[in-house]
């Protein structure tokens, strides 16, 4: 299943040229498209890479299995 149909979009560590857990890729993304890290939502499977969200201001939540991507997001989308 594609994630395209849930997000805008996709950004690719290789394309970008930037990795997270380092703090550059999580800037490029807020700085291309003008978004304020505190009303950003961050959505990982990684520990390290939801403590780095953390660090710069993002709301993040840590999708650990069985929580599935649609129920994390129906949680966030107010109807």
């Amino acid at each position: 299943e594609s994630l395209d149909q849930y997000f805008e979009k996709a950004y690719y560590s290789h394309e970008i040229g930037f990795r997270k857990p380092n703090k550059e890729a999580f800037e490029f993304v807020l700085t291309q498209h003008g978004l304020k890290p505190e009303e950003t939502l961050f959505i990982d499977d990684a520990s390290v890479n939801i403590s780095a969200g953390q660090a710069l201001g993002l709301q993040t939540l840590y999708l650990q299995p069985p929580l599935k991507l649609e129920e994390a997001l129906a949680a966030y989308v107010k109807p």
